[in-house]
């Protein structure tokens, strides 16, 4: 999903005659690869600014390569879809700067919408018409000490990738989000609300969670929500609780950062 509380933008400030790398790996990767990919001028300098919480599985990273991309792409007059746009960033992530994960942070940021994301034979997107009225209130909360990079977990689960356990996990998970996006587009929370602490437990069968982790989830329930992680990193999300209040008062007096919004 998008989350309107955080972004990443990125501009172009020159183009002189002599490279000047911006010390951010993610950066100077995505320049790299638009040079190699459309020829642009190599020498291009870009500044990037984000709000969003790095390391605690909010797409960070991605978030500011998508930026890049679409400021190159709109100076040099390149029509690049959100597919080409969340292929171009998944090469950058993946296989320039070795970083392991899959493509849904690159594909929703790229569309610019909630949705649905099917891997199972080309990849695609089905953005969800969610229900404005009433609104489905989701949060989303992490701390800054329980960070760690989404790439460390992602690494151990893609040597895994080929035994029957992951394999069968991923094919109950991918049920899960299906079934998430039918509860969405009918407006159904209490199936939303199970998808979703299924597919907690399905993580937890095929990963090891870490124990901070873990409780960022176990004090969300507590306080009446269900919640599963948002990516890899810390930051956990779900359905907000009847007591809104009551929920994020508790979550904050148990030291998490918190937001609310609705699932648009």
């Amino acid at each position: 999903m998008i989350v309107p509380h955080f972004a990443a933008t990125a501009r172009i400030v020159g183009d002189g005659a002599t490279a000047r790398r911006s010390n951010n790996p993610l950066v100077d990767a995505t320049i790299e690869r638009c040079v190699r990919d459309f020829g642009i001028n190599p020498h291009v300098r870009v500044a990037v600014e984000s709000n969003i919480p790095r390391s605690v599985g909010l797409a960070g990273s991605s978030a500011i390569v998508i930026a890049v991309i679409q400021a190159i792409g709109e100076r040099c007059g390149l029509e690049l879809s959100p597919m080409e746009v969340a292929a171009i960033a998944h090469g950058v992530e993946r296989e320039d700067l070795a970083i392991a994960g899959g493509w849904q942070d690159q594909i929703v940021q790229s569309h610019g919408a909630t949705g649905l994301m099917e891997f199972a034979g080309p990849i695609s997107h089905r953005r969800l018409e969610v229900p404005h009225e009433p609104a489905i209130p989701v949060f989303i909360s992490w701390r800054a000490q329980d960070s760690e990079s989404s790439g460390l977990s992602h690494a151990g689960l893609q040597a895994r990738r080929q035994t029957s356990l992951v394999r069968g996990v991923m094919e109950e998970l991918a049920q899960c989000g299906r079934a998430a996006a039918d509860a969405i587009e009918a407006r159904d929370v209490h199936l939303l609300k199970e998808a979703i602490g299924q597919s907690f437990a399905l993580r937890c069968r095929v990963m090891d969670v870490l124990p901070q982790h873990q409780l960022a989830v176990e004090r969300a329930n507590a306080h009446g929500a269900v919640a599963n992680f948002a990516g890899s990193g810390g930051a956990v999300t779900g359905v907000m609780p009847k007591d809104e209040e009551g929920f994020l008062a508790g979550m904050r007096a148990d030291g998490y950062d918190v937001v609310s919004l609705s699932l648009e």
